[in-house]
């Protein structure tokens, strides 16, 4: 899998799974797993209500993160490295998994804390 995600990271994906905001390799190994658990377990505890709300919460914060990543890769240093277990990756695809990661945080929390302010 490494190797194959090193050499397809950024391999556009066909134009359906843009409606779901994954648009390369790198998005979807991140992505795809989070929608297809997440999203249908706050429908099994929330219903359509809160289904919504969580989808509107995930395309508003990923559209936002991809605003400021481009903005940042036009302007930014790309000399710093995380701490990743993908070593074969370059910096480029370091940044978009740990933006990624941190949007399917951000939208786990902020949904957790409407569920709770709306009970």
């Amino acid at each position: 899998m490494s190797n194959y995600l090193a050499k397809n990271f950024y391999k556009n994906l066909p134009h359906f799974f843009h409606y779901l905001g994954i648009y390369v390799v790198g998005d979807l190994i991140v992505l795809l797993p989070f929608i297809v658990v997440f999203f249908p377990l706050v429908y099994l505890f929330r219903g359509l209500e809160g289904l919504v709300i969580s989808w509107c919460l995930y395309m508003g914060i990923r559209h936002m993160f991809e605003v400021v990543y481009w903005l940042l890769q036009q302007f930014g240093d790309k000399s710093y490295r995380p701490a990743t277990p993908f070593k074969q990756l370059k910096n480029n695809d370091v940044y978009i998994l740990h933006q990624l990661l941190n949007t399917v945080y951000a939208v786990i929390y902020l949904s957790i804390l409407i569920f709770i302010l709306i009970s």
